[in-house]
């Protein structure tokens, strides 16, 4: 996959009293941004959801560099990496306007079926992020 880029602005509710983003948005980016770099690659992520594959957030890291205010424009870069059969990491990197990192953020997913078993990804999943 590379790095996919996923463009985000600070809104106002997203803020607190002091006009800085509350640290729990950081996690709806990065998983907005990882469901867009799934949808960049051919894969709808209800539509995998369908086919009985669920992706459950098994670990999950945030590191704050630097605060972003309401109406910052960040571009958050995203890439995979394929842990196990069953384990896909999705790191982000969240740069400000001005190109700094103000944050990085890693999720590891477990692949299971609506048993909760765990299943392994699809090849073709794989292949589509271009992972070995």
């Amino acid at each position: 996959m590379g790095s996919f880029i996923t463009e985000i602005t600070v809104r106002y509710a997203e803020s607190d009293q002091m006009g800085l983003a509350h640290h729990s948005n950081y996690l709806v980016w990065m998983e907005q941004a990882r469901i867009e770099a799934m949808s960049a690659v051919g894969f709808d992520y209800g539509k995998l959801e369908e086919s009985d594959y669920l992706l459950a957030v098994v670990d999950l890291k945030v590191s704050y560099i630097k605060p972003s205010r309401f109406g910052d424009k960040l571009k958050l870069y995203s890439r995979a990496n394929v842990l196990s059969g069953v384990r896909i990491a999705f790191i982000t990197d969240f740069l400000n306007q001005n190109g700094v990192k103000i944050a990085e953020g890693t999720a590891e997913l477990a692949c299971i079926g609506r048993s909760g078993k765990p299943k392994r990804l699809p090849a073709e999943f794989i292949s589509a992020l271009k992972l070995n």
